[in-house]
């Protein structure tokens, strides 16, 4: 805490973080179809309020979506994460709307919440 400011991060997953084809030719064949979710509570400490919060993300694409979002009810603030591979591949035409797509993730990862004392 710095003066009146907190500050959460909620991330330590990182799921698909290292998800990156720079390099790749090829489509690129995962083992299986996924959808993979999680849900992070945790409540505000009494006398704060959110400040600043990290924008949700919501990406769409043939070959995959990924949605990650913040929601606040009554003093529970909670982070909600999905990753949908539709058809266990993401194809070589889809890779580079996948970079873009991954730079945005990486953001969401690294930002955090800021709390201030009501």
């Amino acid at each position: 805490m710095f003066d009146d400011e907190m500050y959460i991060n909620f991330e330590f997953m990182n799921e698909y973080k290292g998800l990156t084809f720079k390099d790749r030719k090829t489509d690129y064949e995962f083992d299986y179809k996924t959808l993979y979710e999680t849900e992070i509570s945790i409540a505000l400490p009494e006398g704060f309020k959110i400040e600043k919060k990290p924008e949700n993300l919501k990406i769409i694409d043939e070959d995959y979506e990924i949605e990650a979002n913040f929601t606040l009810k009554g003093n529970t603030n909670k982070k909600k994460k999905s990753f949908q591979f539709k058809n266990a591949l993401l194809r070589k035409k889809h890779l580079e709307s996948w970079a873009a797509a991954h730079k945005k993730l990486l953001e969401f990862y690294n930002s955090s919440i800021t709390l201030t004392k009501s």
